[in-house]
This record gives C-alpha cells, structure tokens and sequence, in this order.
C-alpha cells in the first residue's frame, strides 16, 4: 500500500518536475530572445522596447524558483557529506532524514509570510509591461510556489527514505539527466 502511494507520488512529481524544466528552459530562452530583440530596436531601429527590462526580471525570477524545486527533485544542491561519509550508514540515513525535516521545517515556518507579502504586493501592479498586472504574480508567488514544491518533494524523499534507509537502501532522484552518471563517477575519482 505504502509503496504504490510511493510510485504514484513519485510519477507525479516526475511530471511536475518536467513541467518546471520545461517552464524554465522555456523562459530562459524568452530572456534571450527578448533581450536580444530589445539589442535590435534599440541600436538598429533607434526604438527600444520599455517593457523588456522588467519583462526578464520576472522571467528570471520564475525561472530560478522552479529551478530551484528542479534541483531538488534532482537532488543537485549543494549539500556537505563530509559528516555523512565519516559516519556509518545508519548516521547517514538519519542524516538525509534530517534534511528533509529541516526543508519542510522551514517552508512551513517561512510560508506565511510569503502569503502576508503576496496580500501586500497585490496593491500594486507592473511598471512597464504593455498590461498592468498586480507584482505578486512575479515576487511572492514564485517564492510560495517553490516553496509548495519543495515541501511536497521532501515529504516524498522523507516518506522514500523512512521506507527503504534503515534496511540500507537508497532514495534515487526523482528526475535524473543523462550526464548523471558521469557526474557521479567524476565525484567517486575524486574522493578516492
């Protein structure tokens, strides 16, 4: 029972975490494109578009939130193992436990205010985009989002690993990329 409500979690989050990548790729290239269309106007046809400026910041704000949920699915962050490898496995697996406790932990207590400032920021809209549209969409409701994201993600890692640590498994990346491999082959080298 415990395990198909695993595997379902687990396809779910993979689907979302596709959509984030693609979202974000998708956005990337907005910013590209838009910056490079503002090079032209500006320097070709002497007309710069005003909306471009803050068009990318947004895009770029978006962007980072949801690759930031994408590194976590990916487990790509930056995490300090030094204590994890001088230890046994057992203090390992508390270890990981103990870092999904901390994310939720934080999200939890962090959430609210982000709801507070998204209330507050819904008062005022864009500057110079061509619609007026209220700026939480662009500051708090990418840092709510993410923080959503990440929440479900670790209680998925933190239920994954309750199940398969203790008999000395592992919890694998929801979303995995071909260079994968390669990366934890270099990483292996290099710490023997």
């Amino acid at each position: 029972m415990v395990e198909a409500i695993l595997t379902r979690m687990r396809s779910l989050l993979r689907i979302v975490g596709w959509v984030e990548l693609s979202v974000t790729a998708f956005l990337l290239f907005a910013i590209v494109f838009s910056v490079g269309a503002q090079v032209i106007s500006r320097y070709f046809f002497n007309s710069p578009l005003i909306w471009v400026e803050e068009g990318v910041v947004y895009a770029f704000i978006w962007s980072v939130f949801l690759g930031a949920s994408v590194g976590l699915k990916a487990q790509r962050h930056i995490r300090i193992e030094w204590l994890s490898h001088i230890s046994g496995p057992r203090f390992a697996a508390f270890l990981y436990l103990l870092r999904q406790v901390v994310v939720i932990v934080i999200v939890v207590l962090v959430f609210p205010f982000a709801i507070k400032v998204m209330n507050t920021e819904s008062r005022s809209t864009t500057v110079s985009l061509p619609w007026d549209m209220p700026r939480f969409l662009f500051f708090s409701l990418p840092l709510a989002t993410s923080f959503v994201l990440f929440a479900v993600t670790s209680l998925f890692f933190l239920f994954a690993g309750i199940r398969v640590l203790p008999s000395g498994g592992t919890v694998d990346p929801i979303l995995t990329f071909k260079d994968d491999d390669n990366d934890d082959a270099a990483i292996r080298a290099e710490a023997a």
